[in-house]
């Protein structure tokens, strides 16, 4: 999150208030595989079950998320689980969603 504030400056004084401040969410992880690892881990400790499937695979530039789900909006809370890790990497969402018989 960035803060930017007009900063109020006296005469030979300093700011009587400064916000212009850059605190990220969370760190960002440089190594794929790291970061892969980490969702996967989201992946098998979550409360929604059908999470436990998925698999997730690291390229040289994104996070690739595969398996199969019965509902779209599972699809998309994996989706979202994995922007939590790093939301720098590229998320390709192969997850299908079907029956899973």
């Amino acid at each position: 999150m960035v803060l930017f504030t007009t900063e109020k400056l006296t005469q030979n004084r300093e700011p009587l208030m400064s916000t212009n401040t850059i605190s990220p969410k969370r760190p960002l992880l440089t190594d794929n595989a790291a970061a892969a690892a980490a969702v996967q881990h989201l992946l098998r400790t979550s409360v929604h079950q059908p999470l436990h499937r998925l698999r997730c695979e690291c390229t040289h530039d994104a996070i690739v998320l595969r398996g199969c789900v019965t509902s779209y909006y599972i699809k998309q809370l994996a989706q979202e689980v994995a922007r939590k890790v790093d939301d720098t990497l590229a998320i390709v969402n192969e997850i299908k969603v079907d029956t899973c018989s």
